[in-house]
């Protein structure tokens, strides 16, 4: 390992150590510069080139992680993002000379907003230097999940990692993202990770367990259990295990073995389908009541898709010890289950040619366009690839 790290390239992150020091034409942030923040915001950014070139050596050398490595990497995305908040005052004591005001652009401001604002209370100086700039966090946020998805796709070229979507680490699993954009998914992603609903809490967050009942009422109304005797579904409902997902969280990964299905009690799912040609293709979205995973818990056939959550979900998971002890008492349902199996690839199987066919329709638009020279006028849409 050690001869892997790029010795030159650590030099030049020790060389941006330098401290900018007050001059007449640059404002002060106490005994420093203010440029004294984009020295520090430039070295960071250094760093975590340097530092993402050494773990792909790191990733190279511990081998393939084809089933939880995406979420792995949302962990310690979200993880470094906590760090940040927390060692701000530590790192930057720059800050604490400013208005506040101030330092509230200079840490979260987002490149070119200024333009249309309200009149800002905080020193020219400030203002000018940030029109063109991130704020801190955002830059800090930006460059690190650039940076890891980077390197997943990297080792996604190499079969090492196999992340679903076109990005590994995508905005909606940030939670500085969140803070900045959509507070309400502050908590999710903070439960997924075991922590309290707020950035600022970091006590282990207990388990919730929903009612028994829900799970019964949900699988009375699905047509894989209806044909259970009440008792049954009571019987199996208790067995279901409740699984709380983060946002963008997986549960199936298409390819690997799966002796269990998947009903969807609250939130929704996305199904992302990976193809040899093209990008991965989410071919549905789904809410409560619906069911995923049924064909490898009827035939053990290894998962066809990759489901994942949205926003977050909580999903009752039945597997095949639960399940099998119903279909030795009552032999009669297989006909039935094979029928509603059946509807179900058909009606994908109908999804995906409908998507190959408003691929094809766009790709002849457009060589006509071509061909013609004709101006672009828009080519039909065709269903986007997942995120």
């Amino acid at each position: 390992m050690r001869s892997r790290v790029d010795a030159d390239a650590w030099r030049e992150v020790w060389e941006l150590r330098d401290i900018a020091f007050p001059n007449r034409n640059v404002a002060r942030a106490g005994p420093v510069s203010l440029m004294n923040l984009l020295c520090k915001k430039r070295a960071t950014l250094t760093f975590l080139h340097v530092h993402h070139e050494d773990l792909k050596r790191a990733i190279e050398l511990a081998g393939p992680n084809r089933f939880n490595a995406q979420e792995t990497w949302q962990r310690v995305f979200r993880d470094a993002e906590r760090a940040v908040l927390r060692q701000t005052p530590v790192a930057f004591p720059e800050l604490g000379y400013l208005p506040r005001a101030a330092r509230d652009l200079v840490l979260w401001h987002r490149q070119a907003r200024l333009a249309g604002m309200p009149a800002l209370r905080v020193p020219k100086v400030v203002a000018k230097l940030m029109l063109d700039q991130d704020g801190l966090f955002a830059a800090a946020c930006n460059q690190y999940r650039a940076s890891m998805n980077a390197v997943a796709a990297w080792a996604k070229e190499r079969s090492l990692m196999n992340p679903a979507g076109s990005e590994c680490i995508p905005r909606r699993v940030s939670l500085l993202d969140a803070y900045m954009e959509d507070s309400e998914r502050i908590p999710a992603l903070q439960r997924r990770d075991g922590y309290g609903p707020h950035l600022e809490v970091t006590e282990a967050l207990a388990a919730e367990q929903p009612p028994l009942e829900d799970a019964e009422q949900l699988l009375s109304t699905l047509p894989m259990f209806r044909m259970l005797a009440a008792e049954e579904a009571a019987a199996l409902a208790r067995t279901a295990r409740p699984l709380a997902l983060g946002p963008m969280e997986r549960f199936v990964i298409q390819g690997a073995a799966g002796t269990s299905l998947f009903v969807v009690a609250d939130g929704e799912i996305e199904v992302v389908l990976s193809r040899a040609q093209g990008p991965d293709l989410k071919i549905a979205t789904l809410g409560r009541g619906e069911v995923v995973g049924e064909m490898s818990l009827l035939t053990g056939e290894p998962r066809a898709a990759t489901v994942r959550a949205v926003d977050g979900a909580l999903v009752y998971e039945i597997g095949r010890l639960q399940y099998a002890p119903l279909l030795h008492t009552h032999r009669e349902w297989v006909e039935e289950l094979a029928a509603i199996m059946e509807e179900r690839l058909r009606q994908r199987e109908a999804d995906l040619n409908a998507y190959d066919a408003r691929t094809r329709r766009r790709d002849i638009c457009r060589r006509i366009v071509q061909h013609f020279s004709l101006p672009d006028g828009g080519a039909p849409h065709a269903a986007a690839p997942a995120d």
